[in-house]
């Protein structure tokens, strides 16, 4: 798995969940986005505490660095995802 990548907690009955799916790929800004049906991973969502989807969670040599809650849409996401890129400096 990448040094940094990004933890996506969905669930069925999440209306922002499908709008993001609807977007989602594998690599978005050149960082590794994973999704995570919070159902299947109840555990590692209690571990991580995530209590809504979606959530976002930046995870970093497995440990969780920072966290988004809800969906702003494609373009803020993105916008995000190259602030993590950059202070992480993700080549």
């Amino acid at each position: 798995m990448d040094p940094i990548f990004v933890l996506v907690f969905v669930s069925a009955s999440c209306p922002p969940c499908e709008r993001f799916k609807d977007t989602y790929t594998p690599e978005m800004e050149g960082v590794r986005v994973v999704i995570v049906d919070i159902e299947d991973k109840r555990e590692l969502a209690k571990e991580l505490n995530v209590s809504a989807t979606p959530t976002f969670v930046v995870m970093k040599d497995e440990e969780p660095q920072e966290k988004l809650i809800g969906y702003p849409g494609d373009k803020k996401f993105r916008e995000w995802l190259r602030r993590i890129r950059a202070r992480h400096k993700i080549e």
